[in-house]
Parts: structure tokens; C-alpha cells; sequence
């Protein structure tokens, strides 16, 4: 969970079905997820989930068990959403793959995005998966339609532009994360004209890097940028004539 303060939080939660949450090592149950969804939804804060189809032992009784769980806990206030496994290399699950009953279909990077299938599991092809997602898909952009026409018809509601903010952000971040210029740019030297290392400085000197290759929206991606910093997941560092911002990771934090 992230650090006290923040309006909304992020949980990785995966799937629904504890025999996979155990053979993923994720360490939490159900009950816990709950809890943290009520407590969130009491605080003030809102929750965001992120489910992972696909995972060793999925099968469509796993499927229909996380789709349920998911959708049972939006009244209480949880926003989520489907991704597919990609097995990157070095990981555990690529490299046990055959023990863990995973075939991973191709080795083409490009399709790594975690919204095509990749992989497919002896009761869940890689067709299931993608339609699970892609009906997904489509009922979330059907939901941000109707929010984009009442912000346009003056009657959408403050919950509703956090959601399509928070989404903007996301997005931006994310193509920042899987773009190879993020790192070549995320750290680099001062020039004897610069002035001193100041994290506003050094996210000028950031944006200057990185906008041209993206082709974003200038003012989108320095929204998105702020919201990291502000959050926590995004790092500066300022020094002796150098900067540099890093990716910080929840992943020791984050408990429920």
C-alpha cells in the first residue's frame, strides 16, 4: 500500500483462486484483499486492482473465479483491470515454465505488453485470454465514454475526473516504463551553463529528453510526471553536477 497521504492506492492482486496466488508466492488470501478494499473505501482512498490472466494453473473455473471476485468488490469501491502474463526472461515462471504447465508462444518482445497473449496454460488458450481482456476492454472504454460526455456536458462528478486523470497518468507512465529512452535519458550530466541540481530543473531538463521520442502531449506528460513524484514512484536525485530519476519500488511495502 502506498505511503500515507495519497488519494488513491494500487494492489497487484493477480487472481482470485488461492491454489495460484500460493504457486505464485504472493503471500496474501482473500479475506486480506477484502479487508484492504473496505479499509481504503473508509479512509477516503481509492482502490485500484490489477488481475493477471494466464498465470501457472489458470484454467476458465479460475478465470470465472477472478472475474467474480473482481466484480463483487466495485460496490465497495474497487476500480480494475485484466493484463495478461508475460514471461519475461530471467524470470521464474519463464524459466520453469514447462514445470509450471506454461507454453509460451512466441519470443517476439514487441508482443511482451502484457495486453496479448504470449502464453496459454493446457485449460486456457491463448484465445480465451484474449477475449476475457478484450470484453474488458471494451466495457471500460464504454465506461470512459460515458464520463468523457459528461465532462464535456458539464455534469460529471469530481470522482469521475480523478478516475480519467488517474488514467491519463497511468497510461503516460507506462509508455514511459516499457520505452527503451526512458532509461537512456533518466540520467545524465549538467552543463557548465545549468544551474544547481534542483528537482524542478531536473524535470525540465527530463521532459526536454524524453517528449520528442514519445510524441506526447507536452502538458499530459508533465502532469503524469508530478503525480510520480508527488506519489513516490518516481525518484530524483541531484548532485555534483549530475541528475538522475528512477522507478522507486513498493515492492517490499506493499502489504495488506
Amino acid at each position: 500500500m502506498k505511503a500515507a497521504g495519497c488519494t488513491a492506492v494500487s494492489f497487484g492482486i493477480e487472481s482470485a483462486n488461492p491454489g495460484i496466488l500460493k504457486t505464485i508466492k504472493k503471500g496474501i488470501t482473500l479475506e486480506q484483499i477484502r479487508n484492504a478494499v473496505r479499509m481504503c473505501r473508509r479512509a477516503g482512498i481509492r482502490a485500484f486492482a490489477s488481475f493477471i490472466l494466464g498465470l501457472p494453473g489458470e484454467t476458465p473455473q479460475t478465470i470465472k473465479e477472478t472475474l467474480d471476485f473482481a466484480a463483487n468488490l466495485q460496490p465497495e469501491g474497487l476500480a480494475y483491470g485484466f493484463h495478461i502474463l508475460a514471461p519475461f526472461p530471467g524470470t521464474e515462471v519463464r524459466e520453469q515454465a514447462d514445470r509450471l504447465g506454461i507454453r509460451i508462444l512466441t519470443d517476439e518482445w514487441s508482443k511482451y505488453d502484457a495486453n496479448r497473449a504470449v502464453v496459454e496454460t493446457a485449460s486456457a488458450n491463448h484465445r480465451m485470454l484474449e477475449a476475457v481482456v478484450g470484453d474488458w476492454e471494451n466495457q471500460f472504454n464504454q465506461y470512459l465514454g460515458h464520463i468523457d460526455k459528461n465532462m464535456r456536458n458539464g455534469t460529471a462528478t469530481e470522482d469521475e475526473i480523478r478516475q480519467l486523470k488517474s488514467l491519463e497518468n497511468t497510461v503516460a507512465l507506462y509508455d514511459l516504463m516499457m520505452n527503451a529512452k526512458f532509461a537512456e535519458s533518466g540520467s545524465f550530466a549538467l552543463s557548465a551553463r545549468s544551474s544547481a541540481a534542483s528537482q524542478e530543473k531536473g524535470l525540465e531538463v527530463f521532459m526536454d529528453r524524453i517528449t520528442a521520442p514519445k510524441g506526447m502531449d507536452p502538458q499530459k506528460l508533465k502532469a503524469a510526471l508530478q503525480h510520480a513524484v508527488q506519489n513516490g514512484d518516481l525518484e530524483f536525485r541531484g548532485g555534483e553536477g549530475k541528475m538522475s530519476w528512477q522507478w522507486h519500488s513498493f515492492l517490499r511495502t506493499q502489504k495488506f
